[in-house]
C-alpha cells in the first residue's frame, strides 16, 4: 500500500523590513501552507503578496493565528480569557479571508501557532474558545493540531475534521511535547528526514531521551522561519518520493 503524507509550512511570517525565511521558493515543495495573520507575524503587504503566491501555485491555504506578540513571535504565553482568545483568533480568521476573497478562495484550515498551540491543545475551556471561532467561521473549516490532545478529542466532538500534525524539524520532549526554541537552529535535511520517515513509515518517534514514540500523522510542518527549510522540504519531497510515499495535501486525499 502506498503511504501518502501532506508537507505543510508555516509562512507569511515576515513584516515591514523584516525578511523572515524564503517562502516563494520554499512553496514549491509542499502541497499546503499555514499564512500568519498578522498577530505573531505578517503585515497587510505580507499577508496580500503570500496569499497571491499560494493561490497562483494551486496551494492548500489555511489560517495560521497566534498572539498578539510580534516581539516575541508569538512564543510566549499571554494572559488572556477564553473570550479574548476566541475574538484574537476570529479577528485574524477574518484578515486572512480578506485577502482570500479577492481571488475567491477560502481558508481551508486553521492552524494555532506557538504559545497559542500549546494552549489550546491542553487546556479544555480554550480549545472551546478556539473551535467555537472556526465554526462561526465556516462550516467546511477544518482544525490541524496533534493527536490525542484536548484540541483534537473536542474538535472531533464538535464534528470537525482534524488532521494529526507532527514536526520533524523539532526535537520533543519525554512527554511528547515538542520543544518551542525562543531562537530557531539550522535544519539539517537527513535528520528532519530520518524523523519524518520515521514518523510516517513506522508512526514513531524517538525523544530527547530516547523513548520511543507513536504518532500518526496526516501532515508534517516545515517551520518557514527555520534556517535551511527549503533544502529540507526539497530534500523530503524527493526522499520520500524515492522511498514510495505520495506527497499529497491532505484536502485531496480526505
Amino acid at each position: 500500500m502506498i503511504k501518502t503524507i501532506d508537507l505543510n509550512a508555516d509562512i507569511g511570517e515576515s513584516y515591514g523590513n523584516y525578511i523572515i525565511g524564503d517562502d516563494e521558493n520554499l512553496m514549491d515543495y509542499v502541497t499546503s501552507v499555514s499564512i500568519a495573520c498578522g498577530f505573531h507575524a505578517g503585515d497587510p503587504n505580507v499577508m496580500e503578496k503570500t496569499v497571491r503566491l499560494a493561490v497562483n501555485k494551486n496551494l492548500n491555504i489555511g489560517a495560521h493565528p497566534g498572539f498578539p506578540d510580534l516581539m516575541g513571535y508569538g512564543r510566549r504565553f499571554i494572559d488572556a480569557t477564553p473570550s479574548e482568545i476566541k475574538n484574537y483568533v476570529t479577528y485574524q480568521l477574518g484578515a486572512l479571508n480578506g485577502f482570500l476573497k479577492k481571488y475567491k478562495k477560502n481558508i481551508s484550515f486553521v492552524k494555532p501557532h506557538g504559545a497559542l498551540y500549546r494552549l489550546v491543545e491542553t487546556n479544555e475551556d480554550f480549545a472551546i474558545a478556539f473551535i467555537e471561532s472556526v465554526i462561526e467561521f465556516g462550516d467546511e473549516v477544518s482544525i490541524i493540531t496533534e493527536e490525542n490532545t484536548v484540541l483534537e478529542k473536542l474538535a472531533l466532538s464538535y464534528k470537525i475534521k482534524v488532521y494529526k500534525e507532527f514536526f520533524p524539524d523539532l526535537q520533543y520532549d519525554d512527554n511528547g511535547n515538542w520543544i518551542i526554541e525562543r531562537k530557531k537552529r539550522e535544519s539539517r535535511p537527513e535528520e528532519v528526514y530520518n524523523r519524518a520517515f520515521k514518523a510516517v513509515r513506522y508512526n514513531k518517534y524517538v525523544t530527547v531521551g530516547g523513548k520511543i514514540m507513536e504518532t500518526h500523522p496526516d501532515t508534517l510542518c516545515i517551520h518557514g522561519d527555520s534556517k535551511g527549510c527549503v533544502d529540507v522540504a526539497r530534500f523530503l519531497k524527493e526522499k520520500f518520493e524515492q522511498d514510495g510515499i505520495k506527497i499529497m495535501s491532505f484536502s485531496k486525499i480526505s
